[in-house]
């Protein structure tokens, strides 16, 4: 355009080394070389399988994230008029209000891999099974083989590690049976540990900080709603508690059995950077 060319066929009658300076190159290719070129450039294109393996490269290539992946979800507030947007929950806002929901997976430093994007809210948990993981459970690098997984119970493909959104007994067996791992906030707390159970540990958070968390550790047995003709349904899990200096208890539950207390209670307050 600065040298008033309009047309490809232009480009016969200018210096071809002043044009090529224009696009930062040497010199323009010719006619023919250009429409080839934009032809290709035009092409259609499968931008999620482009994605999908752009986000599997990265998951190669990222050597902190010893199969623990961060699910997140996040609320686009839409303020137009022109949609009629469906409503859900903004937590921060303590509101119901319009807007898409984005479900984000990242690693434990924050990295971003692929974001889902929904317009209709259907929920953490749906997301998670039918999106999420047939996804991760092709992408993930490094998962155990099958016989790997036979010979030992308490091996797992990945970990996921979500906030309460995706608490839910019937989902944590679907979990089980795929043999992956979770990390999450327990609901319904009721009771305190005693004091007596907690232990001071130093931990080294992802940002590289020493911090002295009081952590505590038992075996809880989750029970499911109960419903008539059906057996109730229950989950073990590890349940690591972090007391504060006012005594408030975070409970935080797992199926997580390689990972040390310390380990489990870093990687789930790490989502919050």
């Amino acid at each position: 355009m600065l040298l008033r060319v309009t047309k490809l066929e232009q480009t016969d009658t200018v210096p071809v080394g002043e044009v090529g300076r224009c696009m930062g190159l040497d010199r323009i290719p010719d006619v023919k070389t250009l429409r080839k070129r934009i032809d290709h450039f035009c092409q259609v294109t499968d931008v999620e399988e482009w994605l999908s393996l752009l986000s599997r490269d990265w998951m190669q290539a990222d050597e902190s994230l010893d199969g623990v992946l961060y699910v997140d979800g996040h609320v686009n507030l839409y303020y137009g008029s022109q949609t009629q947007m469906p409503k859900r929950f903004v937590s921060r806002l303590r509101l119901c209000m319009s807007g898409s929901a984005d479900y984000w997976v990242n690693s434990s430093s924050g990295e971003p891999f692929f974001v889902v994007h929904k317009t209709i809210n259907e929920g953490m948990v749906k997301v998670l099974q039918e999106d999420i993981i047939p996804r991760l459970n092709t992408d993930v690098p490094n998962q155990p083989t099958e016989p790997e997984l036979a010979a030992n119970e308490n091996l797992h493909r990945y970990m996921l590690v979500f906030d309460r959104e995706g608490y839910s007994i019937e989902f944590f067996e679907f979990l089980a049976e795929q043999r992956i791992a979770f990390c999450t906030y327990r609901k319904n707390v009721d009771e305190d540990w005693p004091e007596n159970e907690f232990t001071d540990y130093e931990v080294i958070t992802p940002g590289g900080e020493t911090e002295t968390m009081q952590l505590a550790e038992r075996e809880t047995v989750l029970m499911g709603a109960k419903k008539k003709g059906e057996k109730q349904k229950q989950v073990t899990v590890r349940e690591i508690r972090k007391k504060t200096v006012s005594g408030h208890q975070t409970s935080i539950i797992t199926t997580n059995r390689l990972m040390t207390m310390v380990q489990i209670a870093v990687y789930m307050f790490a989502r919050w950077g």
